[in-house]
């Protein structure tokens, strides 16, 4: 789960020092998303 965590970070551009809570809950919708497709 964590690369699909990593994935996400660098997919949505926010992979640049320490996430926000908001980042992470973004990528954690977008994990999601993947997963469910």
């Amino acid at each position: 789960l964590l690369s699909w965590f990593d994935t996400a970070l660098t997919k949505e551009g926010i992979n640049k020092g320490r996430p926000n809570k908001q980042d992470i809950k973004d990528a954690e919708d977008f994990i999601v998303n993947i997963i469910k497709k």
